[in-house]
């Protein structure tokens, strides 16, 4: 349908075992986050921020190098999803990459800056 409220969105994620992604451009990775935060096992492209979240070493069948090599990426997320309940994201802090300590790392740079000026 195109829009979903928040709280469709997140149950919807939650329902889902995978994520895919292939952005040729990104800042961040928000909805990735937002994805591994539900339990899905992402599939990105070893390119972009996404190397940054989580460690392409450590998840290789998470990552794939040119865009056509996607097609396999789906069925490697199958197999990890099938062969035990872990995924990779367990294992992963994203506590940091949430909106609470994102504002309270916000806050605080901001008074050290009006700290600084008002010396």
């Amino acid at each position: 349908q195109g829009f979903a409220t928040r709280q469709e969105y997140w149950h919807q994620l939650c329902l889902a075992d995978f994520s895919v992604f292939c952005a040729s451009h990104e800042f961040f990775g928000m909805s990735a986050v937002e994805s591994m935060m539900a339990g899905c096992v992402p599939i990105f492209p070893n390119r972009l921020s996404y190397p940054e979240l989580i460690n392409p070493t450590a998840y290789p069948d998470s990552f794939y190098g040119q865009d056509s090599d996607l097609l396999a990426c789906p069925q490697n997320a199958l197999r990890l999803c099938a062969q035990s309940k872990h995924r990779p994201v367990e294992n992963l802090d994203l506590i940091p990459y949430t909106s609470q300590k994102a504002t309270q790392q916000l806050d605080t740079t901001i008074v050290q800056i009006a700290k600084s000026f008002a010396a």
